[in-house]
């Protein structure tokens, strides 16, 4: 008893080798390419940099919110002129008040 060893006809390897070339030739554009797995991590980190950027901006302009609005209060409670008249200002730009109007302050 023989054994027969079966062999693939030529044509059909070289289809296969030729499939592996076009799977690893794909594989290693899409990683390596313009738009690839690189450029994603590389705009994945910019992103998270700009994210990072953004909360520390907004956490210092809620400081010098906070900062601005506590010293506009203490102004107000001194019963400064300039406090006053920028409060009347802030009033009419919001809409609040119209020129002519006059705007009474309730005292706390």
């Amino acid at each position: 008893m023989t054994r027969e060893i079966h062999r693939r006809s030529y044509t059909k390897e070289i289809a296969s080798i030729v499939c592996i070339l076009m799977v690893s030739c794909f594989l290693s554009y899409s990683l390596f390419g313009p738009g690839g797995y690189r450029d994603l991590q590389k705009s994945r980190a910019e992103l998270h940099e700009r994210q990072a950027r953004v909360r520390a901006l907004e956490t210092d302009v809620e400081r010098r919110t906070e900062n601005a609005n506590a010293m506009d209060e203490d102004a107000l409670k001194a019963g400064r002129a300039e406090a006053l008249e920028l409060l009347e200002r802030r009033a009419r730009e919001y809409g609040y008040a119209r020129d002519g109007e006059y705007i009474q302050r309730i005292p706390d």
